[in-house]
């Protein structure tokens, strides 16, 4: 029997394919079958509303559904071929109808953070009707669900949406009198609403709940369901993830509940709409220039998962060779972009289905541009939303880093298919692993199909570090408890995605890579569509490599933040190399409740023969042989380890901790990098550079001795330790205030540079590192005005100009446009800037506007830009400019100009946030990371005073916390830098 509420009290006719799908009472409802198939091609009548136009699909629309599901249950019609005429509630139902209203009390009410166990959703219909026009939308929704405990509640999450009516039939059931709705509430701080019922529930049956709902549609991804603009042109689409599914539609919005989704979009025919499943028709509405297109029925998936956008885009489509349609959507301008991401998906869709050995299960995969977007790709199940630059590539003025980045945006969405997708996790302290999983194939990847690109020695080194530099900050977050604040989850994904890829790694290392493999391929198969946990991979992993204890190992780092210090000591006998690990911790504050991390850990070492064992190091106490906390070297039989003797813990680098050594130990690798450096790896010169100088700025060794690390860059031929070692300078330089100091900095940089350089111009540098090298060296240069930089900006400029004057967009080279433009802008007059600025108001192309405003902020000219009575630019925009002047540190006014315009716009600020809050993130660091003195502290803490930060309050934090770092790295080490230059650089000092 079905029980039933109404706010509206007329119906419309219903087009018959959406009846079926919702009047049926059967229990195998949402399954394909040639029957059903057939149905849906039946074309009968359309919508039509009393007092409304006919393009105008507002909530007494969705009446009309809800009134036929009561004549259905009621008067057993098996067809309803339509009324005629508009009819009310209690007519088409033959029910008394009741107004759905809240109750203010909340005594009683469900206030937990879970739903209750007592409801297990079983399948979705949603109908949703985005209106481009109006900015508004309507929907119905029924969920079949089974009662797994009896229970008088129906609790749903639910928020930001308004109900039009409600009604609750059980299948299959003819002797249960009516069920009734007796109290209704909506707990708001939870997002839930409550549904009291006059009996309760059975355990073991089955019921449909049917609800219609309306809400707003605006700009703030937040909401769920939001609009951008694309090129000039709206586009609607939805962000459900963490928990914004409720904030469109009443659902069950948890990860754990995974269940098919049959979704009907009605928009106007001009328009395409897109989802998880692939079209399956469209049903033009009489009398209307709306249609309703009709998806495919999904696998189980959750409501995170959920995706559609509808927007006027077209696709470019390709076929992979097993049968999976590849689209890629974009505005007829750029459409002729989408090869290159196109080529790249089909070959990223068979290598994982080969290297996972589970083929992609849906019958497409496509891929939607966004100009504005709150993280760099939101890859739902066959459905990938992507900054618009690292999706459409322009042969005519794409750069090669625009390539790299659009190849690693896609190698880890398209991984996130498999995990996140097709298995996922059971609640959101676990998504980490899905997360880490994603980024640990997407590297494999990286490595066995662009080998010769060197990805691990340009970005992934480098944004590794980022995330080891993130996880030491006392306000860094504990994977296991992520926070789902909608803000923070997307500030905070890179950061987890670096630790967690790293996790996965040092797992698969301690597996071995044959059991590592064995067990995801026996995920996949039996778990296929599910929900993971962390007890259930563990449990798998078990059984194929019973030696190891992956829940124990996963839950160490997961658990805590930070990482270890991994200490090297040669033992007494000098027979042993032992290991031991301390917290890094740097404030000296953090209390360390679990001791310990489970540390698999390679050597490098000179001697032959090596033998590893395992040991557990236990705050510095003497190790026992335990399992898997770290590890110890033996020497040969016979034989010691000496001075002559040399080694590198973590070999490659990639381990989720730093390396700590003895002051002879350390002599030893430095003479090694003076002498021979070759000895060791690229990564492994990184790693030494980057730990030592680590360890220097939060006092755990001497500047000094870091600077020491960076005296053989003059010879170095590969751009991780160079960029390392250079960006660590640039950074010492950027910090110290003692004028003497900066001079010698600049100087020695310059000479360590200037070697590279000349490389640079006698030799071919055809490959991808190398055009890496020849970038960082000639953006340095020419940042920097002396003898060196004269003759490749009079170069550049006129570069610039020719560029500037014959329109041809692919004239400059693909990997040095934006120094060339930056150096044309930087040197030449307000007329060339006036050129530019107009070439980007036309420009059309998202890459190259970002490489022009990126060029306008890198000069000292972008205040007039800023200040002009027609500044044209958005409020993102402005903050880009001012972020690009900030982080390139070209005008010492950069810092006091965003502090200006952060007080003047903090409205425009704060709304910003909530559209794209990684833009005012990145503002944040890049202006204000690099303060160094109590002035510039207070003056950082009066600008935020009393403001609400929202999702930037963990921002301001750690900035905050960088600049008493800085702070206390000047007050204790500029003295230890000076004694380094007195006696390696005595003459820099002379004249001061």
């Amino acid at each position: 029997m079905i029980a039933h509420m109404a706010l509206h009290h007329h119906f419309a006719e219903l087009s018959e394919p959406l009846k079926k799908y919702f009047e049926t009472d059967s229990e195998d409802e949402g399954q394909e079958d040639g029957n059903r198939e057939r149905r849906r091609k039946s074309r009968l009548i359309g919508y039509k509303s009393r007092g409304n136009s006919s393009d105008d699909f507002n909530v007494e629309k969705f009446s009309v559904a809800l009134g036929l599901f009561f004549v259905a249950a009621v008067t057993c019609y098996a067809v309803y071929l339509g009324y005629k005429q508009s009819k009310d509630n209690e007519s088409l139902s033959g029910f008394k109808m009741k107004e759905l209203t809240f109750e203010d009390s909340t005594k009683g009410m469900y206030n937990e953070f879970r739903l209750p166990n007592d409801l297990l959703p079983l399948h979705y219909i949603l109908y949703m009707y985005p209106n481009l026009e109006n900015m508004q939308y309507s929907g119905l929704v029924k969920i079949r669900f089974e009662c797994k405990s009896k229970t008088d509640k129906i609790i749903l999450h639910s928020a930001h949406h308004n109900f039009t009516k409600i009604a609750i039939k059980t299948i299959n059931v003819t002797d249960i009198e009516d069920i009734l709705v007796t109290k209704s509430q909506r707990n708001l701080h939870k997002e839930m609403l409550i549904l009291t019922l006059n009996q309760e529930l059975v355990s073991g049956y089955s019921y449909d709940v049917y609800i219609g709902f309306h809400g707003e549609i605006n700009k703030y991804y937040t909401n769920g369901l939001y609009s951008s603009i694309n090129n000039g042109k709206r586009v609607v689409s939805t962000m459900f993830r963490p928990t914004f599914a409720r904030r469109t539609f009443p659902c069950f919005d948890e990860p754990q509940f995974k269940t098919p989704f049959k979704l009907i979009i009605q928009h106007n025919s001009s328009l395409n709409a897109v989802s998880n499943m692939a079209e399956m028709e469209h049903i033009k509405l009489e009398d209307s220039e709306n249609v309703e297109c009709h998806f495919k029925e999904s696998q189980p998936i959750s409501t995170n998962q959920l995706s559609f956008v509808v927007s006027e885009m077209k696709f470019t489509e390709k076929t992979t060779k097993s049968g999976i349609k590849v689209r890629v959507f974009s505005d007829e301008i750029n459409n002729r972009n989408a090869d290159f991401a196109l080529n790249t998906t089909i070959k990223m869709l068979e290598y994982y289905g080969n290297k996972i050995q589970y083929s992609y299960p849906n019958s497409k995969l496509d891929l939607v541009p966004m100009e504005s977007i709150p993280l760099d790709a939101t890859s739902n199940y066959a459905l990938i939303e992507l900054y618009e630059p690292l999706l459409l590539f322009d042969v005519k003025t794409g750069t090669l880093f625009q390539q790299e980045k659009i190849i690693r945006t896609l190698a880890n969405a398209i991984a996130s298919q498999w995990f996140g997708g097709i298995i996922s996790q059971n609640w959101w302290d676990e998504v980490y692993l899905f997360e880490g999983f994603s980024a640990f194939y997407s590297t494999k990847l990286l490595e066995d199909l662009y080998k010769d690109w060197k990805f691990d020695e340009t970005y992934l080194y480098n944004e590794f570090q980022e995330g080891l530099r993130a996880d030491a900050s006392r306000y860094a977050k504990i994977l296991a408890e992520t926070s789902l604040d909608s803000g923070d989850y997307q500030l905070q994904a890179p950061s987890v995605a670096q630790k967690s890829e790293a996790i996965v790694r040092m797992m698969s290392e301690v597996v071995g890579e044959k059991g590592f493999i064995q067990t995801v391929k026996n995920i996949f198969q039996q778990m296929q569509f599910s929900v993971v946990t962390l007890t259930t991979l563990g449990n798998t992993f078990v059984t194929f490599v019973p030696s190891v204890d992956v829940v124990d190992f996963l839950h160490f780092w997961t658990s805590q933040k930070g990482f270890p210090i991994v200490t090297t000591k040669i033992s007494d006998t000098q027979t042993q190399l032992l290991v031991v690990q301390n917290k890094f911790d740097y404030v000296k504050q953090t209390k360390w409740t679990l001791w310990r991390f489970q540390i698999p850990t390679e050597f490098s070492c000179s001697s032959k023969g090596v033998e590893k064992y395992v040991t557990e190091a236990h705050n510095g106490k003497k190790p026992e042989f335990f399992g898997l906390p770290a590890s110890c070297i033996t020497a040969d039989k016979g034989k010691k380890f000496l001075d002559n003797n040399t080694y590198k813990c973590d070999a490659g680098g990639r381990g989720f901790f730093r390396v700590d050594y003895e002051k002879g130990d350390w002599k030893n690798l430095q003479h090694i990098l003076k002498n021979d450096m070759k000895k060791l790896q690229p990564l492994d010169r990184a790693d030494l550079i980057s730990d030592l100088f680590e360890f220097s700025m939060y006092n755990y060794r001497s500047i000094g001795d870091a600077m020491l690390f960076t005296e053989y860059l003059d010879k170095e031929t590969h751009y991780a330790p160079l960029y390392a070692g250079i960006s660590k300078l640039q950074y010492l330089n950027d910090i110290i205030e003692d004028q003497t100091l900066k001079r010698c900095l600049k100087e020695y940089t310059s000479s360590k540079i200037s070697s590279t350089y000349e490389r640079t111009k006698n030799q071919n540098m055809t490959s991808v590192e190398d055009k890496h090298i020849e970038h960082l060296v000639i953006d340095y240069i020419t940042n920097k005005e002396n003898k060196l930089s004269e003759s490749l900006i009079r170069e550049y400029e006129i570069q610039f100009l020719k560029w500037l004057l014959s329109g041809e967009r692919n004239l400059l080279s693909n990997y040095m446009r934006d120094v060339i433009v930056k150096v044309g802008l930087k040197y030449g007059s307000n007329y060339e800037l006036d050129d530019v600025i107009t070439y980007y108001r036309k420009s059309e192309d998202a890459v190259e506007k970002g490489l022009l405003l990126e060029a306008i902020g890198r000069t000292q000219k972008q205040h007039k830009l800023l200040s002009s009575e027609d500044n044209f630019l958005s409020s993102e925009e402005q903050l880009k400019l001012i972020t690009y002047s900030c982080s390139s540190n070209v005008a010492q006014s950069s810092t006091d100009y965003g502090y200006k315009h952060l007080n003047k716009n903090w409205d425009k600020v704060i709304d910003l946030i909530r559209v794209s809050p990684n833009a005012v993130r990145d503002f944040m660091w890049s202006c204000f990371g690099k303060y160094s003195n109590r002035y510039d502290l207070e003056k950082f803490k009066s600008l935020f005073a009393g403001k609400e930060l929202g999702a930037l309050s963990n921002v301001y934090k750690r900035v905050e916390e960088q600049i008493q770092h800085n702070i206390h790295f000047v007050q204790n080490q500029s003295g230890e830098l000076r004694k380094f230059f007195q006696k390696y650089r005595p003459a820099c000092l002379k004249d001061y």
